[in-house]
């Protein structure tokens, strides 16, 4: 199996056409093409750091790099994610539309996210989820009838404990 650790860009790309067509001679270049509606990208997530416990990818940010969203993006969990921001793509410019974004995995999420304008939702497992194809964010928070059926279920005990308190 071949694991790509960076992409450099595209061919066309006169800034790097001459290096990279010394590296294709060398037999050092790979090309990753993803386009149409069967391309799937496929991101394992898990609570924590980017690259050590979840997936990114990073598309010459700093040198122009533009992000071109095209096909299916699946969300691999395969536990609960903590309420965090996780930076699934990382660029300078985006366009385009991916074609759906889902869940796989043995975690506790299932469903197909909606889209309106580029930004994604979908509410599984009294968390929500919001994928922003225009900063490549993924921002988690727990679902807030879930934070206030808690919060109402405590409040009878803070209430119980204060009584105990005066007398």
């Amino acid at each position: 199996m071949l694991i790509l650790e960076r992409i450099v860009g595209q061919a066309s790309d006169p800034q790097i056409a001459d290096r990279l067509h010394e590296l294709e001679h060398a037999g050092a270049v790979e090309t990753l093409t993803l386009s149409g509606a069967d391309s799937k990208i496929n991101l394992d997530l898990a609570s924590g750091t980017r690259g050590a416990n979840y997936d990114g990818v990073d598309v010459g940010v700093g040198t122009g790099g533009a992000m071109v969203y095209n096909g299916d993006l699946i969300l691999t969990i395969n536990g609960q994610l903590a309420a965090a921001t996780y930076n699934l793509f990382d660029f300078d410019t985006q366009s385009g539309t991916l074609d759906s974004i889902t869940f796989a995995g043995t975690g506790p999420y299932s469903g197909t996210f909606s889209n309106v304008g580029g930004v994604w939702t979908k509410t599984s497992s009294d968390q929500d989820f919001t994928f922003s194809q225009s900063t490549g964010d993924l921002v988690v928070t727990p679902e807030p009838t879930a934070a206030m059926l808690g919060f109402g279920m405590a409040l009878p005990l803070l209430a119980r404990r204060r009584r105990r308190i005066k007398a």
